[in-house]
């Protein structure tokens, strides 16, 4: 029985990852070979090894990584998935559609302005019950306005422009995150398109019907990756806060799109291109 064997035999409980790094260290191969083969990260093949999750992308396309490593390494690729996935039961396996976040910053703003009117409105009867109730008098509701001094306007205008800039610092937290969410390379639908995003080396990361308005986000640190549409008048890249829409003619089948940044960045230069606000 050879080494490789006796590997795969005596695996066991053994996760995925622990028997392609054993597998690596008797062929004497390293990551960075992998890498450079596979277009697969460094990091990303560590993490594999370590079954450190923390440090991989969804694992739906962990599994094609595990699949391609294996394959790398002469062993029986769909067998490594299978024995990734039943060792991460639980996880999801299918790709995720319409990723845009959204922030939804309008009713958390309304809710912060009613608390602003509520506390003006109470101050203001407060100043009013103490001006007019402090002796037991009870005035009658159409003699209650009466002149608010001026030490208790100062007060009020100091309170309502704390709030106000605690409210203006609320939004642009808000606007941060969302721009921090929405980062990175989108795939947009104007309208139903089929679309295609593969590797030559590495399992496709989505193949299928891609619905109008929905957007597939690439992940990071991946290379190598190109696209195919359908439709390039249907199809818009976003990249960071920045859309080129209609990358072609209605009806065009656009094939091996670069989806590495700079390589997409310049195949863009000639289609227009709008900001995000």
């Amino acid at each position: 029985m050879s080494n490789r064997e006796d590997i795969l035999y005596k695996s066991g409980d053994k996760t995925a990852g622990e028997i392609l790094r054993e597998t690596r260290e008797l062929e004497g191969i390293r990551l960075e070979d992998i890498a450079a083969y596979t277009k697969i990260p460094v990091k990303n093949l560590r993490a594999i090894e370590d079954n450190n999750d923390e440090d991989l992308p969804a694992p739906i396309y962990v599994v094609g990584f595990v699949k391609t490593y294996a394959q790398y390494l002469r062993l029986d690729g769909e067998e490594m998935a299978e024995l990734y996935k039943m060792k991460n039961a639980g996880r999801h396996f299918e790709p995720e559609l319409n990723l845009e976040a959204k922030v939804d910053t309008e009713t958390y703003i309304s809710n912060r302005w009613l608390l602003l009117i509520c506390l003006c409105s109470l101050f203001a009867f407060s100043v009013v019950y103490k001006t007019f109730g402090k002796n037991g008098a009870q005035p009658a509701l159409e003699s209650v306005i009466p002149e608010v001094p001026q030490e208790v306007k100062q007060d009020l205008t100091a309170n309502s422009r704390k709030l106000t800039a605690l409210l203006e610092e609320e939004e642009a937290r808000s606007r941060n995150l969302k721009k921090s969410i929405e980062r990175g390379i989108h795939i947009v639908a104007m309208d139903n398109i089929w679309i295609q995003v593969t590797s030559d080396v590495s399992p496709p990361l989505y193949t299928g019907l891609l619905k109008k308005g929905h957007a597939f986000k690439l992940p990071e640190d991946l290379s190598g990756y190109t696209l195919t549409t359908g439709d390039a008048s249907s199809t818009s890249i976003k990249i960071d806060d920045v859309v080129w829409e209609n990358i072609g003619e209605k009806g065009d089948v656009i094939r091996d799109i670069p989806l590495d940044r700079e390589q997409l960045t310049a195949y863009l230069s000639g289609v227009s291109a709008q900001k995000v606000e």
